[in-house]
């Protein structure tokens, strides 16, 4: 028979176990968290970047292509033509960029956490 010292230390045991798991989740959650925070500001800081690069590339072929057009707007004009058209072909195609960026990321992330757990 079990007796209740044997109950009691099993309890406690059992308590201290649980205490441990949950601390070790939280940290998991904890680790996660830090991930995806870290990836936010590693893309904010990349599209930065990004976009200064192509601003200051927009902004170098205006200027050349006023040497080239012998004009002091009509290089400006066609840039901005140029990105006005990219504009909108990128807008009608809005849904189909997204779905497929959504689809990359979630599977991605499955992905990740499927070989997580089997290296584990």
């Amino acid at each position: 028979m079990i007796s209740s010292e044997h109950l009691k230390k099993l309890s406690e045991l059992l308590i201290k176990y649980l205490e441990v798991r949950s601390e070790l989740i939280m940290l998991q959650v904890k680790d996660y968290m830090a991930q995806i925070i870290t990836n936010i500001i590693l893309l904010l800081l990349t599209i930065s970047f990004v976009m200064l690069v192509v601003l200051l590339a927009c902004f170098g072929l205006s200027l050349y292509l006023n040497e080239v057009f012998q004009s002091s707007y009509l290089g400006f004009l066609t840039t901005i033509g140029v990105l006005s058209v990219l504009f909108v072909v990128l807008y009608t195609l809005r849904k189909k960029i997204i779905k497929a960026v959504v689809f990359k990321t979630i599977s991605d992330c499955f992905q990740t956490e499927s070989n997580s757990k089997e290296d584990e």
